[in-house]
């Protein structure tokens, strides 16, 4: 698809938004022909936090190839750091982050110059694993925070379809469930907003790509492949050998095998390995086994996969999560 780079309108609030909106709404009508009834564009929207990297712009190229326009939002949600973690520091470069999605032909920047929670804010989203398990336990309301603050954004621009990274996995099932569970854009086009989950964008050792991977040291870098090295190999555990389709394993054995792998390779401060139900995330135990994917049920996800297997550990003072579906 050939991209002609103009710049991106970018607005700084819900009223230059809506603004912008009916906008696109006039210009799309008219470049309608006057004998059909000109159907609404569809609307593409990418939520970031900023500091874009190859995986955004992954999320966006999709958009772009699939919507007739493109809106990405840039705001980074203070409600979901914890008093300990890095606000403070997090990556910001607008004007950077901007020549990036302009190059990409995006229509529309949401970056919103105060904050979204005014003094009066006093209403939350608090899906069922915030402080339960995984990045709900490691997090404590971080999934607030982020279920809060998607929900305004998916409110704000009401998009047709909205694109998330695979890498944020628990986030990724978080954000499912709530416009389904709150029939977030239940009368948008003609079968209600759509969450687009895209596969992870790696470096060509595997490391998944993150805003974060900026604050690894060289040497902390130099390790940091070992999470996806371990997450394959416990890919391959669960598939089971290619000559023995009965093969089975456990939920126990796979992650002593990733524990393992990764204290090899020098991560010392492991947070968790869990295998999960893929659509769920919620975490089994370890006396389940795991079918190989030949051996799948009907009812299984429709794209064949069915587990996942997730950690989250600290490489020197940098946090790193990643998964891999099987």
């Amino acid at each position: 698809m050939e991209v002609t780079a103009t710049s991106p309108l970018i607005v700084n609030d819900v009223h230059a938004l809506r603004q912008a909106r009916l906008n696109w709404m006039n210009i799309h009508n008219q470049k309608s022909s006057l004998a059909t009834l000109p159907s609404p564009p569809t609307v593409g929207f990418v939520p970031t936090m900023g500091a874009l990297h190859a995986g955004h712009l992954n999320l966006v190229q999709k958009a772009k190839e699939e919507n007739d326009i493109v809106v990405v939002s840039i705001y980074i949600n203070p409600t979901q750091f914890a008093e300990h973690e890095d606000l403070d520091v997090y990556p910001r470069d607008l004007q950077s982050d901007v020549k990036l999605l302009e190059a990409l032909g995006v229509d529309v920047v949401y970056a919103p110059t105060e904050s979204l929670y005014s003094s009066q804010h006093q209403t939350w989203v608090v899906p069922d694993i915030d402080g339960k398990y995984d990045e709900g336990a490691s997090r404590p309301g971080f999934f607030r925070g982020v279920a809060t603050v998607v929900t305004k954004l998916l409110n704000h621009v009401q998009p047709n379809v909205a694109y998330f990274g695979q890498k944020d996995a628990q986030q990724c099932a978080v954000i499912q469930d709530l416009v389904r569970d709150l029939d977030i854009g239940a009368s948008v086009g003609e079968k209600g907003m759509r969450i687009d989950i895209v596969p992870t964008v790696r470096e060509s050792d595997g490391l998944a790509m993150s805003s974060r991977n900026a604050y690894l040291s060289q040497e902390d870098r130099a390790i940091a492949p070992a999470l996806y090295e371990a997450l394959v190999a416990g890919r391959k555990q669960i598939l089971g050998s290619e000559t023995d389709d009965n093969m089975t394993s456990t939920v126990g054995a796979v992650r002593e095998n990733v524990f393992e792998i990764l204290k090899e390779r020098g991560v010392e401060q492991i947070e968790y390995v869990t295998v999960a139900n893929v659509r769920t995330t919620k975490p089994m135990a370890d006396h389940e086994h795991l079918y190989h994917k030949e051996m799948e049920k009907e009812d299984n996800r429709e794209d064949g996969h069915q587990y996942m297997i997730a950690t989250a550990v600290k490489i020197g003072n940098t946090r790193l999560i990643d998964n891999i579906v099987c």
